[in-house]
């Protein structure tokens, strides 16, 4: 048992010492983060496009009708 946990003791203290898990660690979260906000950039603009065309579509309906 006492192999088991100088193992895992070695392998933590290792992977803490590594430049790319810190890398990692910092970039991955941006990385989803910018995805995110990407994401819904992206969807409220089209959501604005979308209600302005449907109010145009309206107008027109309105104008043709009356």
């Amino acid at each position: 048992m006492f192999n088991t946990w100088l193992v895992l003791k070695h392998e933590v203290i290792t992977t803490l010492q590594k430049r790319s898990f810190w890398v990692l660690t910092i970039l991955f979260p941006a990385f989803i983060l910018t995805l995110t906000i990407g994401v819904e950039l992206i969807g409220a603009k089209a959501l604005e496009k979308a209600e302005e065309e449907a109010s145009s579509v309206e107008a027109q309906a309105q104008a043709n009708t009356g």
